[in-house]
């Protein structure tokens, strides 16, 4: 396939997408050494392989679709799927030479667990889909606040979206799991996956040679560890400190999401000004030290990086799941408000897919609808450059 006209090839704003969220996510997990297994887009084949409500025979080259219910389908026989189902995704020439479920888009699910050190290691704590588009290009992030209400994705009791992985559908492998549980609660197809490690944030970013960043408030990680307001380039060890701070944002972990698109931004501002050759010469070394565990090569992040190339920080957007905190039985936990965020991920991460009807997604409340405490969740769209800082104690 041709590259669309509007697709230049410097592809160091893109390289800048991929590289900034794999590093941004790297403080939460423990590294076991090894890349994980789980063949590419895994949980797409699911649905090929077992479609729910339908008994058409499907293939990889014949994938299964939303239809208009919200549902996954097996296509029509014949091997094209109704006219009402996904009639852009059918007739868009993209150019990105990569497999994507729907034409037009590519999502990967990053996933940031905590240290063995400072947690079980167990624990996805940082929860991204990010869905790069082409037609308008840019880049849209959503944020799943850890503690999301997710009953009957997990059987853990806190039945947080960070024990997915760990104590999901035993069928399935962990990252399955979570990309299982994205797709169906929000109903955008999953096409790829990246984890990271937390040993290697200070290595990335040094490798880089530190990250230029204007911090609008001082931050003590723990004794001795400071961060001073103002200009300053930061260390891969203060990177680390900066991306796990949590303790002085008055909606604590909320807070910790929300100062984590501070440095996002600085580091896609760093790596765009740097050569294209220097950024994937990175991306290599990082992959070849196994850094990063992936299903992407290192050739599909240069394609994504072709098809971004055109965006910056301003066109990059980011939003939170609406929702609120709320207490059930003893434990934490963000309540989603489950009309705003499917309006919101319609809007935002569903445009070539028919609106999610409310009844088909499993999104759960613990506050209802009527009852909210807060709203300021609902529709906080913002791109990286023009976002709020965190609210401090």
């Amino acid at each position: 396939m041709k590259f669309h006209p509007f697709v230049k090839l410097s592809a160091a704003v893109g390289a800048a997408c991929v590289l900034s969220v794999s590093v941004l996510v790297m403080p939460f997990l423990h590294s076991g050494g090894a890349a994980l297994t789980v063949p590419q887009y895994a949980a797409r084949q699911r649905f090929v392989e077992s479609p729910p409500g339908s008994d058409v025979e499907t293939s990889s080259e014949n994938p299964p679709t939303f239809a208009p219910s919200g549902h996954w389908e097996a296509p029509a026989s014949g091997g094209s799927p109704p006219p009402e189902v996904l009639q852009e995704a059918t007739v868009l020439e993209d150019g990105l030479d990569l497999p994507q479920t729907i034409e037009g888009q590519f999502t990967v699910l990053f996933l940031g667990f905590d240290s063995q050190e400072n947690g079980s290691g167990s624990l996805h704590d940082v929860n991204y889909l990010m869905q790069f588009d082409l037609a308008p290009a840019g880049l849209t992030i959503l944020q799943i606040p850890r503690d999301t209400y997710v009953p009957g994705f997990t059987s853990s009791p806190t039945q947080k979206f960070n024990s997915i992985c760990a104590s999901g559908d035993p069928a399935l492998t962990g990252v399955e799991r979570v990309i299982c549980a994205a797709e169906e609660n929000f109903g955008i197809p999953v096409d790829a996956y990246l984890v990271t490690g937390c040993d290697d944030i200070a290595a990335i970013v040094d490798i880089l040679g530190g990250v230029p960043v204007d911090m609008p408030y001082r931050i003590e990680f723990e004794p001795g560890k400071i961060i001073e307001a103002g200009m300053q380039t930061l260390t891969g060890q203060q990177a680390a400190w900066l991306l796990r701070y949590r303790q002085g944002y008055a909606m604590g972990d909320i807070g910790r999401i929300e100062a984590q698109r501070i440095f996002l931004a600085a580091l896609m501002h760093k790596l765009s000004a740097m050569p294209r050759l220097r950024i994937l010469a990175a991306l290599q070394r990082i992959t070849a030290a196994g850094l990063v565990s992936t299903d992407l090569h290192v050739d599909d992040m240069a394609r994504l990086a072709d098809l971004c190339s055109t965006f910056g920080a301003d066109e990059t957007e980011v939003f939170l799941l609406p929702g609120e905190p709320a207490e059930l039985d003893g434990q934490s936990l963000w309540s989603v408000h489950k009309r705003a965020a499917l309006t919101l991920i319609d809007r935002k991460l569903r445009k070539r897919q028919p609106p999610m009807r409310y009844e088909d997604s499993p999104l759960t409340e613990i506050i209802p609808e009527g009852e909210y405490q807060s709203t300021v969740y609902d529709n906080a769209v913002t791109d990286l450059q023009t976002a709020d800082v965190p609210v401090l104690k």
